[in-house]
């Protein structure tokens, strides 16, 4: 029998793979680079709800707190079922960013084939055996490919690789759900009642998540006529109660965050307020020159903020010329929403923000909000220049020309965007696992700065004792109640974490140097042959005849070995495969003392002999 290939099939496959492929290289990027260690404000979100549910004392109010300018109640609420659900693996809040995202690369997509009319604006072309020029179905897959390219782009590694960070996608899968619901068929009632629950969720998970309540709103009263307009006032006066109702709640006892700049600052200075909103608009594509320096970045993000924003001028210019065209207007409206949520999220963040310098635009958590601008002209730019040409065909060259312009740059600056945002997120990887390490380790040697560093910044070696004394006391309830995996090292045997094996060719303590009567400094280099990575941490251990090895010190720096890296093959950042750890002779019993070091392993929790033991006559101690 022969098997005849159907064109149809294989193109719904080719647009398919299209559209997921972003997605998937997304997804396979945060699953080589999550680790399971609480950072930054989830001490102060998450850890919190757990404790004080676990010891029966969590509150509304716990819920309700306000911390910097949110309130992430919902949130909270998802922080504490994840938690018992995992045992606090926080790769699993990662999960939930990525599957929001795809709920938002959904929504776009329905979005794009209920706005977009018809193709004509490429050259003829087949890509994946898809046909640009002729089937609209092909067009719509085309212009949702460039979308999620946006959508998960990695340039949002802070937060893709921040499980706390579940908030910042929260309020674009509302307004894009709303959207959708909008569209639909749904009766008027349902429409506004189901927007409304989103726009709730919405706002009391995140600052900007009051937005939702502003921006949906013309889209959902926005009729063909005047008098369907009217027909849905008392929705409208429903909805405006319940946006008052909520921002009331969300304002109630409100202060504004300790060393926050205010809003004054930024009126107080235009042009640096106009820089900073041009960079926040750019940096979705403009960060990936980052390593070229700090000017040289802000000029590259300024400019292409300031290409998107009169890009975004002219389709706004084009819209309100053909304001009569219901059509267009009804075409257009979900996309200009989509559009003034990343503007008015840009401008409040410029005037609440850039008190701290225009550099902090730079802040590639801000990415997530500032890219759905670019998204939104996709579908607009396309929707203009159907309408544009429709009338005269001697129009469709000049938008063919300028699209395939506009499209061959957006896909140049994402592919280094990919390379840069994908090296980031390595970094990032590396910086959580010694951060792991030095808490599991916190109860043996509680090394402020590391701590600092790499898992909760408001931590300080010199003052703020309460603080310290609070998050260790937060720790150790974790531990106690099973959400610090593996759990914390509480004894100085090394024993007790030994791995059964150590791989061959896992490191050396090179030399270790006496630099005055009472310090030393141990050098060497560590790899991790089965995760084919750098080690986590060196743990040091003295020990003493007739006794076993105990821990005194782990190392606090790490430095580059390009010839180790040569030797074992290691062909990403050697940056953290040499490492020096100081110690006091204080810190060691008397007499003749043999130091050894170790490999350790965070994932896992064991730890992995070193070879090149030395010995150290402690006689001056």
């Amino acid at each position: 029998m022969k098997i005849t290939k159907n064109p149809e099939t294989w193109q719904q496959i080719a647009i398919f793979i299209l559209l997921t492929i972003p997605a998937i290289a997304l997804g396979y990027l945060i699953s080589q680079n999550s680790v399971n260690v609480p950072f930054g404000d989830q001490w102060d979100n998450a850890a919190v709800v757990i404790n004080k549910f676990s010891e029966g004392t969590l509150s509304f109010a716990d819920l309700i707190a306000q911390h910097n300018e949110s309130r992430k109640f919902f949130p909270r609420l998802i922080f504490l079922g994840l938690a018992y659900l995992t045992n606090w693996d926080v790769r699993y809040e990662m999960l939930l960013i990525f599957l929001l995202a795809c709920i938002v690369s959904f929504n776009i997509f329905w979005l794009i084939r209920h706005t977009v009319q018809k193709p004509g604006l490429f050259p003829k072309f087949q890509l994946m055996a898809i046909n640009i020029e002729i089937n609209p179905v092909s067009l719509f897959a085309f212009l949702a490919f460039l979308a999620n390219l946006l959508i998960f782009s990695p340039i949002q590694y802070e937060n893709l690789l921040w499980g706390i960070q579940v908030v910042v996608f929260i309020p674009i899968a509302c307004i894009t759900t709303s959207l959708v619901i909008t569209y639909s068929q749904l009766n008027s009632i349902s429409k506004f009642a189901i927007c409304a629950l989103l726009a709730t969720f919405s706002t009391f998970s995140y600052a900007n998540g009051l937005l939702c309540w502003v921006v949906v709103l013309p889209a959902l009263a926005l009729a063909k006529s005047w008098s369907e307009f009217w027909q849905k006032k008392w929705l409208i006066a429903g909805w405006v109660a319940g946006f008052a109702a909520n921002t009331a709640f969300y304002f109630y006892n409100y202060h504004k965050p300790h060393g926050h700049p205010d809003f004054v600052l930024g009126l107080d200075n235009i042009h640096k307020l106009a820089q900073y909103f041009l960079s926040f608009l750019g940096s979705p594509l403009g960060l990936q020159v980052a390593d070229k320096g700090l000017n040289q970045v802000l000029t590259a993000t300024t400019t292409i903020g300031g290409v998107i924003i009169l890009l975004f001028g002219g389709v706004v210019a084009y819209i309100l010329w053909h304001w009569r065209d219901n059509s267009l207007l009804h075409n257009a409206a979900g996309w200009l929403v989509i559009a003034a949520y990343t503007i008015i999220s840009g401008l409040i963040t410029a005037l609440g923000r850039v008190g701290f310098g225009v550099e902090q635009s730079l802040s590639p958590r801000y990415t997530t909000f500032s890219l759905y601008l670019i998204v939104s002209l996709i579908p607009l730019l396309t929707i203009i220049s159907h309408h544009w040409h429709s009338s005269r065909k001697n129009r469709q060259i000049i938008t063919k020309i300028a699209s395939l312009f506009l499209v061959t740059i957006l896909i140049w600056l994402q592919f280094h965007t990919f390379a840069y945002a994908t090296h980031q997120m390595n970094g990032m990887r590396q910086s959580r696992l010694q951060g792991k390490a030095c808490l599991m380790l916190a109860n043996l040697q509680f090394h402020h700065q590391c701590l600092q560093k790499n898992v909760y910044q408001l931590l300080n070696p010199d003052n703020n004792y309460v603080v310290n004394l609070d998050f260790y006391d937060k720790l150790n309830k974790l531990d106690k109640f099973g959400f610090v995996q593996p759990g914390l090292i509480s004894s100085g045997n090394i024993n007790e974490i030994t791995a059964p094996t150590s791989p061959d060719n896992s490191g050396w303590m090179d030399d270790i140097d006496q630099q005055e009567a009472s310090n030393y400094i141990a050098r060497g280099w560590a790899f991790l042959p089965e995760r084919k990575e750098p080690a986590d941490a060196i743990i040091l251990t003295y020990e003493i005849a007739g006794q076993e090895p105990t821990i005194f010190e782990f190392n606090q720096s790490w430095f580059p070995r390009p010839d180790v890296a040569a030797q074992i093959g290691y062909h990403k950042d050697d940056s953290f495969l040499g490492w020096k750890a100081e110690f006091a002779a204080s810190q060691l019993p008397p007499g003749e003392v043999k130091i050894t070091a170790w490999a350790f392993d965070a994932t896992i929790g064991k730890a992995f002999q070193l070879s090149g033991s030395q010995i150290i006559n402690n006689s001056k101690n």
